[in-house]
């Protein structure tokens, strides 16, 4: 994430300060989701920009926790696929990130190479090593706390 741009605006920011822009952007937010729009490709360039603002905010807001993989995670057999071995990373009952390995469909032996799939991304990437992994999971980490972009995305 590109925060460059955000440092400078927020260096000086009160917690108040921050609070109050969080949810000055989140309003915009859902002030864009709620209209139809004749350019949509423009609208939702806009939403994300808005959104790694209000991740940035909180941030500074709540702290972060990066997790690593897989240390952080609970390892079962998964439900729903024969031989396939699954770890999940959740909180408050939501799974954050799920890594799956071995069995047939899945990108990944479960041994070496695994299939990730993270809330915030659109499409599961797989045959990743776990190096890759723990790369991303550093370069993403999660807020602390339930913030209210969590709880209105629910």
């Amino acid at each position: 994430m590109n925060t460059e741009k955000f440092i400078t605006v927020y260096q000086n920011a009160t917690s108040k300060d921050l609070e109050a822009m969080e949810q000055h952007l989140l309003d915009g937010v859902h002030s864009l989701t709620s209209k139809e729009s004749e350019d949509p490709e423009s609208v939702e360039q806009t939403i994300t920009e808005l959104k790694l603002e209000i991740y940035y905010i909180q941030t500074l807001l709540y702290g972060t926790t990066t997790i690593m993989f897989p240390r952080d995670f609970q390892k079962k057999i998964h439900p729903a696929i024969y031989n396939v071995t699954q770890w999940i990373y959740s909180k408050d009952d939501k799974v954050l990130v799920s890594i799956v390995g071995g069995g047939l469909g899945i990108n990944g032996d479960g041994i070496r190479t695994f299939e990730m799939w993270d809330f915030r991304d659109d499409e599961p990437k797989g045959y990743l090593l776990e190096d890759e992994i723990n790369e991303h999971l550093k370069n993403n980490p999660f807020l602390n706390t339930n913030s209210n972009t969590n709880q209105n995305e629910n």
